[in-house]
């Protein structure tokens, strides 16, 4: 029997500084992902897999007006045994695709 617990995390911090008529303004931009992967399986090929995300992105204006703030998680777990297989997902993450189709009909209805 063997076991894998794996962590990654990225984070991204971007800061913009622009000076317009004398007045300096600072907007800080983070996003943040951390995903981790637990996977346990034995030597007849039972298993138990589980994949849990975490991606939060904000954006502030000169650190104290936040101007945007997302969080979204997702989880897959995958279970299977001699007899039986199950999987399971959960996410509050939208459909990039929707999004997108979305992005188009606004673009359509400008022209």
């Amino acid at each position: 029997m063997w076991k894998k617990y794996e962590i990654t995390i990225n984070d991204k911090i971007i800061i913009t500084t622009t000076v317009e008529n004398g007045i300096r303004k600072v907007l800080t931009e983070s996003d943040r992902c951390q995903n981790e992967v637990t996977h346990i399986e034995n030597e007849r090929g039972m298993f138990a897999h589980r994949e849990y995300s975490q991606q939060e992105q904000t954006e502030k204006l000169d650190d104290d007006e936040m101007a945007l703030s997302l969080r979204a998680t997702e989880e897959y777990i995958h279970l299977k045994n001699e007899y039986d297989e199950y999987e399971y997902i959960n996410t509050d993450i939208p459909n990039s695709e929707a999004r997108n189709s979305d992005d188009d009909d606004s673009d359509s209805r400008e022209e």
